[in-house]
């Protein structure tokens, strides 16, 4: 193990560095000294914004790092990385704490320990931990903490794309929460805005506006960038009701919130999301030199996930104002930067089934559409798989497969049914 100055120290030798180099914007240089000398300890943020510098990930620097915390001051540091959405990193440190009991109680540090298991792709683990001390909490009478659970197991279904448990756990936890009017009112406005991205998913649109609005005056205004993504997701659910002018003004009150706070995915997205307004409206030039923005910008700031969405967004802009080279290319870059998994990949397929068609090429329409519909399947976008069947329908048609065109309509009518 090596101290965490030590640390520091070699990895800018490493990067060919000065103290100078590493301070600079940050703090002095000769602070810089004293951590490496291991004389001052930097605050987290601090200490997460010299580790971007020195160019490995946080994660990978605690490895070998041996960090002088007592038992409380590591649990902290711990929420502090998390609060930063280093999951990963701070893992590790609640791992440590695993051994010491009178640092923490046993189902709080479970409790963290599956948030971290959630948000570094380990959903099924986070769920069995949340499982293990739901019985318990009940059992204890804790109903605030038995709904946090409830709520963190229904954000756990819903990465999984299970809607329906994902629901089930939201209405649960949301129903003790509003019987708990002086519970913590962060953990209330989570609950809310958990179901309403459920709602909005399930095309319930005006349910997940009024969740997104009863969650923004709950996060509004001690956590500003949680009630900035709020105006955000309202302005998305404007949209979807086709309600242009009221999503207009949603989108550009959560920029103006968004341009006073350190940047985050969500300052971007927000911009993204304005723009494929834009590009609803017939603005397809604004529209497109917005979304290129948000390409460039979160690509700087490494937000790689996002590429899909952003360039599927620019091929349906060129797709609706008739470039359809423009189009296919950047719908086959959406595809390719999704890396075989991402829900976009289907709406990808679909983009480039609409291309298909408009050229003529219908075989070509349907052997898309038909890798499309299990993917909208995969990922519990039913709402959309509904949607495309009638697209596949008619190519069927259009081919005098008459037959399989019923049959795509009457599924159709099934997952309506069961949607609804």
């Amino acid at each position: 193990m090596i101290a965490l100055g030590d640390k520091i120290q070699r990895l800018r030798v490493w990067r060919g560095l000065t103290q100078t180099e590493l301070a600079s914007g940050l703090v002095t240089p000769s602070m810089i000294s004293q951590i490496e000398g291991n004389k001052a300890n930097p605050s987290t943020e601090l200490l997460l914004q010299i580790i971007k510098r020195l160019g490995v990930s946080v994660e990978t620097f605690f490895k070998d790092v041996y960090f002088d915390l007592g038992g409380r001051a590591m649990y902290r540091f711990a929420l502090d990385l998390m609060e930063h959405e280093q999951y990963g990193a701070a893992f590790q440190f609640l791992k440590q704490l695993e051994d010491r009991p009178s640092v923490v109680e046993s189902n709080e540090l479970k409790y963290q320990t599956a948030i971290c298991l959630q948000n570094t792709g380990k959903i099924k683990e986070a769920i069995d931990r949340l499982d293990e001390i739901l019985l318990v909490v009940q059992v204890e009478g804790d109903r605030e903490f038995h709904a946090k659970i409830l709520n963190q197991l229904a954000e756990s279904y819903y990465k999984l794309h299970n809607l329906s448990l994902a629901h089930f756990y939201s209405e649960k936890a949301n129903s003790i929460f509003d019987t708990l009017p002086e519970a913590d009112k962060y953990a209330k406005a989570r609950a809310k805005s958990i179901m309403g991205v459920v709602s909005s998913k399930l095309g319930e649109y005006n349910k997940s506006l009024g969740l997104y609005q009863a969650a923004y005056e709950l996060y509004f205004p001690d956590y500003p960038a949680r009630a900035a993504t709020m105006l955000m997701n309202m302005g998305i659910q404007y949209k979807n009701l086709g309600q242009y002018e009221k999503a207009e003004e949603y989108y550009l009150k959560s920029m103006d919130m968004f341009r006073n706070l350190p940047l985050e995915k969500n300052s971007i997205l927000v911009k993204h999301n304005y723009g494929v307004l834009v590009g609803l409206t017939g603005k397809y030039e604004k529209a497109l030199d917005l979304l290129k923005e948000c390409l460039v910008e979160f690509k700087e700031h490494k937000f790689l996930d996002m590429l899909p969405s952003v360039l599927e967004e620019m091929a349906i802009v060129e797709l609706n104002r008739g470039n359809l080279t423009e189009a296919k290319a950047y719908a086959l870059q959406g595809i390719e930067s999704a890396n075989g998994d991402h829900y976009t990949i289907p709406y990808l397929k679909k983009v480039l089934a609409q291309i298909c068609y408009k050229n003529g090429q219908i075989k070509e329409a349907v052997n898309y559409l038909e890798e499309a519909i299990p993917l909208f399947q995969k990922y519990s976008r039913i709402g959309d798989l509904i949607k495309t069947l009638p697209f596949l329908s008619k190519c069927y048609q259009e081919l005098g497969n008459v037959e399989r065109a019923v049959t795509v309509l009457e599924n159709s009518k099934m997952y309506a049914k069961k949607l609804f």
